[in-house]
């Protein structure tokens, strides 16, 4: 798969309205391939919260599918 697109986006200070919406409407806007989040200070995905877990596991590689899973919360 090759990137075409780069949409970089954030808040834009809307009481009730979440973070990443400005990004996903954004990425709808333009058909974007794929919209990449990184929240937390965090390097990965994690099987817990290494800000609070010191043996938490960072995943290689993860399929959407596992993260539902797993019930990993990796997004609001």
């Amino acid at each position: 798969m090759t990137i075409k697109r780069i949409v970089v986006g954030g808040g834009n200070g809307q009481p009730f309205i979440a973070d990443d919406y400005l990004s996903v409407q954004r990425a709808l806007d333009i058909n974007a391939d794929v919209v990449l989040m990184a929240k937390n200070g965090v390097t990965g995905v994690y099987d817990k919260d290494p800000n609070q877990c010191e043996d938490a596991r960072r995943y290689k590689t993860i399929t959407f599918n596992e993260v539902i899973e797993r019930h990993l919360e990796v997004a609001d």
